[in-house]
């Protein structure tokens, strides 16, 4: 299993930007507050909150005009 962090410039439909997500689900669980294992499958549209958390575990910025969604890719692709 694989989330990703993917950008879309606003007003839009289509990423332009994606980066791998390298934080445990368990983790990430947290912070999305999900219910259960089902929850980590959707696409959720990150608040400033979020961002900032995962720009600190993750050591890296993320772009700021972009609309950032957490995405999941499955291990098989």
């Amino acid at each position: 299993m694989k989330h990703l962090i993917m950008g879309v410039p606003k007003n839009e439909n289509f990423p332009v930007f994606e980066v791998g997500v390298a934080m445990p689900t368990n983790k990430l669980a947290a912070l999305m507050n999900w219910q259960d294992e089902s929850d980590w499958i959707f696409d959720y549209q990150l608040d400033a909150e979020q961002i900032s958390a995962i720009e600190e575990v993750e050591k890296y910025e993320l772009p700021k005009e972009l609309d950032l969604f957490l995405t999941y890719r499955s291990s098989s692709k």
